[in-house]
């Protein structure tokens, strides 16, 4: 889409809306870049816990234990 200004009130309007999509996108990235190390350390805590989790159940047993009378 190719867009044709002739005067100077729509070169600023042009350049202004260019300025604030700019603005936009800046900010989204630095806010992508500030959450980035947050959801990285969720991510290892998450695995950290999991891991813990594993070792403290244990291995599985092969066996049922009842206690039963002998008559």
């Amino acid at each position: 889409m190719i867009v044709r200004t002739s005067g100077l009130k729509a070169w600023i309007i042009m350049l202004l809306a260019l300025i604030f999509i700019i603005a936009v996108v800046v900010v989204v990235f630095n806010i992508l870049l500030f959450l980035l190390p947050l959801i990285v350390i969720l991510i290892i805590v998450g695995y950290l816990f999991r891991m813990l989790n594993k070792l403290k159940k244990g291995k599985n047993k092969d066996f049922i234990n009842i206690k039963y009378k002998v008559r």
